[in-house]
């Protein structure tokens, strides 16, 4: 059985979706680059082919529907209204050739119909949808509304660059959360003035524009397996300038080399060949699914940890501490993960063992995955 690809298509593409074949074809492409991650973790080259036929027909339904202007999920204009079954006609009172000339008459007479209705749908323009407001990459697509009215003033003086009315806000006794604060660098040039402007904040803008998020804060690891993710850091670099983020970030600069390392070393794991991923995945296979390692994994992840917690020494006084650095990554394939593992590449059956070990070292870089990297290198070069 095939996965269900048109829900995910439908949320990337956004409501609406964009006008053009060209801009939706960004989306469709993301798409392809995440779940190619997932697809690479299936056994048989024929599921994998299936899948991904599976993919490529939902796309083309999609793009058959917003040709002809077809409703779907969260549309709420109405399908075109179905062909009316051609009237029956009357039995001919004469048999024989009347009969075989009323349907040949009718025949002609479809055929006549179907063939204008085709050329005057050719001719017809296909309707232009408004421009979506979310892109196939954008540092922007998390980006949260501002809670009150306060913080919406902040981003509104923030986007306009009115440094003193950002210096008013914050003299007020007005500070704006994280993720607003977020949002506002985002979104404008970091001037010399909102600099000053914003100097009560500058220990949070600092924090926010140096560091980059790792999978122990957003935990995706079947949709975006990287170690980390500099998106944000990279983004807000352009909006600060080169140079202010270099002195602003220099302190931090043994933090992101280490991070580094540890990328490329990921992705020199992705580049080894198959046959030896292959024999690393069954060394790990067989490590992990001896009855002593199964009883470690459950005494670290014992009933009263939360299933999407990776750290459970806090409620499981009893928890082994990991022997090397392999079984604490072991160690933080937690439930959540093995439920969305099992799920997403339709393995059931499989064991713990065989869905951290297969995710482990058979999954292939994507398109994000390359891409961070590369942000990584620039970012890094920039602290030398």
């Amino acid at each position: 059985m095939t996965y269900d690809f048109r829900p995910v298509i439908l949320a990337q593409l956004g409501d609406p979706p964009p006008p053009t074949r060209a801009a939706r074809e960004a989306v469709y492409d993301q798409v392809r680059a995440e779940f190619a991650g997932i697809l690479s973790a299936h056994d048989g080259s024929l599921e994998r082919a299936a899948h991904a036929l599976a993919l490529e027909q939902t796309i083309d339904a999609i793009e058959a529907e917003l040709h002809v202007g077809e409703s779907w999920q969260s549309y709420d204009q109405s399908s075109p209204p179905r062909a009316q079954p051609p009237a029956t006609t009357e039995r001919a009172t004469t048999p024989g050739r009347g009969k075989m000339l009323a349907a040949a008459v009718a025949v002609v007479a479809i055929l006549l119909a179907g063939a204008w209705y085709v050329f005057s749908q050719r001719e017809q323009p296909a309707p232009q949808r408004p421009a979506a407001t979310r892109t196939a990459i954008d540092p922007q697509k998390d980006l949260e509304p501002a809670a009150t009215d306060k913080a919406r003033s902040f981003q509104e003086a923030f986007r306009t660059g009115d440094a003193g009315a950002v210096a008013l806000l914050l003299n007020s006794g007005f500070r704006p959360t994280r993720v607003e604060l977020r949002g506002a660098l985002l979104q404008v040039r970091y001037t010399p003035q909102l600099k000053a402007a914003t100097e009560p904040l500058a220990t949070e803008i600092r924090d926010i524009t140096c560091s980059f998020t790792t999978l122990s804060e957003v935990r995706k690891p079947l949709t975006r397996s990287s170690l980390f993710d500099a998106e944000d850091a990279f983004s807000i670099m352009k909006q600060v300038g080169q140079d202010q983020w270099r002195a602003m970030c220099a302190s931090e600069a043994g933090k992101w080399r280490e991070a580094l390392a540890k990328m490329e070393q990921q992705n020199a794991q992705y580049n080894k060949p198959d046959a030896e991923k292959k024999s690393q995945t069954e060394a790990c296979v067989r490590r992990f699914s001896t009855k002593e390692a199964t009883d470690r994994w459950d005494q670290a992840h014992c009933l009263a940890c939360p299933e999407s917690h990776s750290n459970c020494e806090a409620y499981c006084p009893q928890a082994p501490k990991a022997a090397d650095a392999e079984e604490a990554r072991f160690f933080s394939f937690n439930r959540s993960d093995m439920s969305m593992a099992t799920t997403t590449t339709q393995s059931a059956g499989k064991s713990r063992a065989e869905l951290y070990c297969n995710l482990q070292y058979m999954t292939r870089p994507t398109d994000f995955d390359l891409a961070n990297l590369q942000r990584f290198r620039d970012l890094v070069s920039l602290l030398k």
